[in-house]
């Protein structure tokens, strides 16, 4: 069931839910659409009536995600005619203001940076509620639109063909949907501190753990005794030794101990 009551704090983007989508006329005739990404965006709520009149809204568009289903247009989209994704990655959104909401559409007004400008933009906005999700987490959404004018951002590049014809119009219709979802840990979450505390503390483990010097010895020894009993086993054959492969660095010990005990 959903509500109408967000509560205060902050709210994080949820971009898997979100989509960002435009629409431009082409040649005179046609709408060519497309998306890009969403890389993050955050809702914030002070303590006033838990309502969306009270939002701040911020939000950080990849640039360079442009999808018009066509690889050839999206690279011109991105090259330095259009978006010059390479100079300017990012596009931003920040809100300035919240007018006339009546529990359910509104006027966002804002600033967006795109194309190394910012400008003044004017959003019209529905708000769909609030739910708690199927892991229990609270989550709302919001749907958006607004035109814009790429030449105003700078991309003024004029495409024409025949009389005043343009291949790419300037006007952008932009339509969004967001989902937005409450702060904090979730319940299934693993919290730091406490699992810490359940995990391997690194210095009892190292006291439970073989102690390297203490080891070394125990298995030096241990090896210079297997290589002694070995020797002490071998027997002679017809004059000739039969010789016994000990690492140098295990020999070398077997024989300082050799020389104490003789002492």
């Amino acid at each position: 069931m959903t509500t109408t009551a967000l509560a205060a704090g902050t709210w994080v983007g949820d971009p898997i839910h979100s989509d960002i989508s435009f629409r431009v006329r082409h040649m005179g005739v046609g709408k060519v659409r497309g998306t890009f990404a969403l890389t993050s965006a955050s809702l914030t709520l002070g303590d006033g009536d838990g309502r969306a009149a009270s939002a701040r809204v911020s939000a950080v568009i990849d640039a360079a995600s442009v999808h018009t289903r066509n690889e050839q247009r999206d690279r011109h989209v991105r090259s330095a005619d259009f978006l010059d994704v390479e100079r300017y990655p990012t596009m931003e959104f920040t809100s300035t203001d919240v007018r006339e909401f009546d529990g359910e559409t509104f006027t966002l007004l804002g600033e967006l940076t795109l194309h190394g400008a910012t400008r003044a933009v004017q959003l019209e906005a529905e708000f769909l509620g609030v739910v708690a999700d199927p892991s229990g987490v609270e989550r709302t959404g919001f749907s958006a639109a607004t035109t814009l004018s790429r030449a105003a951002f700078g991309v003024d590049i004029q495409l024409g063909f025949g009389a005043g014809n343009a291949v790419v119009a300037d006007t952008i219709e932009i339509a969004i949907e967001i989902e937005f979802t409450s702060s904090g840990p979730r319940s299934d979450e693993c919290r730091s501190d406490e699992c810490r505390s359940d995990e391997c503390r690194s210095d009892e483990c190292r006291s439970d753990e073989c102690r390297s010097d203490e080891c070394r010895r125990d298995e030096c020894c241990a090896e210079v005794r297997r290589s002694t009993h070995r020797k002490d086993r071998i027997t002679h054959g017809q004059g000739r030794a039969v010789h016994v492969d000990v690492p140098r660095r295990i020999h070398r010990r077997a024989q300082r101990g050799s020389g104490q005990r003789a002492r």
